[in-house]
C-alpha cells in the first residue's frame, strides 16, 4: 500500500488486517506487507482524531514494513475541503515533498505524472511539479 491520499475518513485512516472493512481489507495476510508514502489527514475514529495505520487480527507480527508516511501533519493542499471536489495536489511548501522513497512505489501519480519530479519521491497520491 503505497503513495495514497487518504482524508475524512470517519471510521479510521488505513486499518490493516482481517475482518476490518475500512480503507484496506486483506483476510489472509502476508508476510511482508509494506505501507510507505502515504498521506493520512483529518480522519477520526468515533469523533476522536485518528491518523494511523493500524495493524490489527491476524495480521499481528507478520513482517510488517511502515516507512515515510505524513500521519496528521498538515500536508498543504492547494485547495482541502474535507466533504471532496477540492484540489488534493501538493502546494511548493508541502512537507510531503521529495520526503518518499523509492522502494515500492508507483513510476507514476495518479495523474499519470511520471515520478520522481524532484530529488525524491513525494508522499501521497501526487507528485508535486512547478
Amino acid at each position: 500500500m503505497v503513495n495514497n491520499t487518504v482524508f475524512n475518513n470517519r471510521t479510521g485512516a488505513i486499518i490493516h488486517g482481517a475482518d476490518r472493512y475500512q480503507f484496506y481489507v486483506e483476510t489472509t495476510c502476508p508476510q511482508n506487507d509494506y505501507i510507505a508514502n502515504n498521506i493520512l489527514y483529518d480522519n477520526t475514529y468515533n469523533g476522536s482524531p485518528d491518523n494511523n495505520i493500524w495493524l490489527v487480527g491476524d495480521c499481528k507480527g507478520t513482517g510488517h514494513i511502515t516507512k515515510n508516511n505524513l500521519i496528521g501533519i498538515n500536508p498543504k493542499f492547494v485547495n482541502y475541503i474535507r466533504t471532496g471536489g477540492g484540489n488534493y495536489h501538493l502546494t511548493s511548501t508541502s512537507p510531503a515533498i521529495n520526503a518518499g522513497i523509492a522502494s515500492n512505489a508507483p513510476s507514476t501519480d495518479y495523474d499519470g505524472v511520471s515520478r520522481p519530479q524532484g530529488s525524491a519521491y513525494d508522499i501521497g497520491a501526487y507528485e508535486y511539479r512547478q
